[in-house]
């Protein structure tokens, strides 16, 4: 199974030398993803239309947002709209929590950013997720900041899988009432069959 990466020193200088290509944010679509209470996750997915090579219009960016990704259910991969649809957003701003290197020496860039806020709840402990296999996008995905701890983050070409995401599902002691509320249901069941057969006789 895959481990989420982090980005050593030597990552980063290789991108910043890289220059253009990998400077700017608005070349990648990028995908934060936050774990919800009771099993739930919340993706925002957002693509840059006025950098990205690949689409210029709010609606090819649209387009690339519901397809750049698809989700593992049942051992299937299913596109995320079949669990869940987006809802689409503007924003003027990337998000602050990327973990793409900033070289500090960029140009004001001006940013057409859409964004699709995705929510699901599923039946598993984990989230895989992974890039359609013939996927033209470049994908970084991460997991939103946790306090000392540092950023996951995965880039994600066509045919590419993320490492899981641990879902955060209910308490064990909430995931234990069900259980004590049948034992118990079958205790009373037991105590009032055992007094029709040997009924109490009063002194």
């Amino acid at each position: 199974m895959p481990a989420w990466p982090r980005l050593p020193t030597l990552v980063c200088a290789a991108l910043v030398a890289a220059g253009p290509a990998f400077a700017h944010t608005g070349e990648f679509i990028l995908a934060k993803a936050a774990p919800l209470a009771g099993g739930g996750l919340l993706l925002e997915v957002t693509a840059d239309y006025g950098n990205n090579p690949l689409f210029s219009t709010e609606e090819e960016a649209r387009e690339a947002i519901r397809n750049c990704l698809q989700i593992e259910s049942k051992g299937n991969w299913i596109p995320l709209e079949t669990v869940s649809p987006f809802a689409f957003e503007k924003r003027s701003k990337p998000d602050p929590d990327c973990p793409l290197p900033k070289t500090g020496s960029e140009p004001e860039e001006t940013h057409w950013l859409l964004t699709g806020r995705w929510q699901g709840r599923l039946e598993s402990e984990r989230a895989l997720f992974s890039a359609p296999k013939h996927s033209p996008h470049s994908v970084i995905l991460w997991t939103a900041p946790e306090p000392e701890k540092p950023t996951r983050w995965a880039m994600l070409l066509g045919g590419d899988q993320a490492p899981p995401i641990a879902l955060l599902g209910p308490s064990r002691a909430v995931r234990a009432l069900p259980a004590f509320a049948g034992a118990g249901c079958v205790l009373l069941a037991l105590a009032g069959g055992l007094r029709r057969l040997y009924p109490v006789r009063s002194k």
